[in-house]
């Protein structure tokens, strides 16, 4: 059986797994012993005989009564697998009066066969067992292996023990989802840094607000200029999480700010919880950042109940809003926010600056870009 990370009862767990078991069982059935959708595509066609091993030990681990730990390999192939579910199921509801292709037998058949279980357990309820979103969010303990290319963008400019101590990953449990060419790369680099070639802090004196702005400017002309927008969408045009935006800026940006003795600590706890970052350059110079989609419901609770929340707890004054841009229609949210912001910066003597950042899919290349574009900052 697959491990899941949440408290479940023997039987709910055996029950999940059984489902777990479903989904895989329906990939494998549709699939002609070709499972080069459950991977990246570069990752499958440097290392196919590995992927295609992976694919077949879910498919095993998934029957036996032995608890397995997935590496990161297994783990993408399962989240892609528990996504592509999500969707054949979504298209059967869609012709079926909404009947589920996987769970329409789920509930009777855990409160018959699982009848002693004691619905008041606060660690469950039995609906959870009948969304995708249970086995998405439970059958990882993170969701690191999506962004190994970011993460390893980042290593690259970061010294070693800070990298792992700051996101907690070493990043050779995640050689098999790098390509050949980049694993190499990878080794030989961790190889250098293993004899303390580490990058030197150089001190620029500036205006703090100043540099710091430069560095996200940077990274939205990366986002919008240079492509990297790209990496903010999964292969199948779904955008990605803010945890994503949060680990290309760190990637963008790090080195820049590093180079001007500015300390980053990402999600960094303070006062009411964790904010994305806290930039500081000695005892009396910080910045926060908070980054948000458009497309969050809680886009204003953000601003209003969780940036300034912080930023009184911990007496800064200065912090930029950045807002991540998927759809050319989220556009219009941010006129009534940057009014909100002057509001507040008013308010409560605060200086909060608005940054939007132009993520949306398939942009115009340079030279198809008409005279009067400007992108959005």
């Amino acid at each position: 059986m697959i491990k899941i990370y949440t408290n479940l009862t023997e039987d709910l767990l055996r029950c999940a797994n059984e489902k777990i078991n479903d989904f895989i069982e329906s990939y494998f059935e549709f699939n002609d012993d070709d499972f080069s959708d459950i991977f990246p595509n570069i990752i499958y066609e440097t290392k196919e005989k590995q992927c295609r091993q992976a694919a077949k030990d879910l498919y095993l681990w998934s029957k036996d009564d032995f608890v397995h730990t997935l590496t990161p390999l297994h783990e993408y192939a399962l989240y892609s697998i528990i996504n592509i579910s999500s969707d054949i199921d979504e298209d059967h509801r869609a012709y079926n009066d909404g009947e589920s292709l996987f769970f329409y037998d789920i509930e009777p058949k855990i409160r018959e066969e699982y009848s002693d279980i004691d619905e008041n357990d606060p660690n469950w309820v039995i609906e959870d067992l009948i969304e995708f979103d249970f086995y998405l969010e439970n059958c990882f303990q993170d969701h690191d292996f999506l962004d190994v290319p970011l993460y390893l963008s980042i290593f690259k400019n970061m010294p070693t023990k800070k990298f792992e101590s700051q996101f907690g990953i070493v990043l050779a449990d995640y050689v098999d989802l790098m390509p050949p060419d980049i694993e190499e790369e990878y080794r030989s680099l961790l190889s250098v840094k293993a004899l303390g070639d580490e990058i030197n802090e150089v001190t620029i004196k500036d205006d703090f607000f100043k540099v710091v702005k430069k560095g996200i400017d940077n990274f939205v002309h990366s986002i919008i200029n240079h492509g990297s927008y790209k990496l903010l969408w999964f292969e199948n045009y779904r955008p990605r999480d803010e945890k994503a935006v949060q680990l290309l800026f760190m990637a963008t940006s790090y080195l820049y700010f590093q180079t001007n003795n500015i300390d980053v600590s990402p999600e960094a706890n303070i006062g009411r919880g964790p904010i994305d970052f806290k930039l500081s350059r000695g005892v009396n110079e910080r910045i926060l950042i908070e980054v948000k989609l458009a497309s969050n419901p809680k886009l204003r609770q953000g601003l209003n109940l969780q940036l300034v929340k912080y930023l009184l707890a911990e007496d800064i004054k200065d912090a930029v809003f950045m807002v991540i841009v998927y759809e050319e229609k989220e556009f219009k949210k941010l006129n009534a926010l940057e009014r909100e912001v002057d509001s507040i910066n008013q308010k409560y003597n605060l200086n909060i600056m608005i940054v939007s950042v132009d993520a949306t899919n398939n942009k115009p290349s340079a030279s198809k870009l008409t005279s009067d574009f400007s992108p959005l900052y």
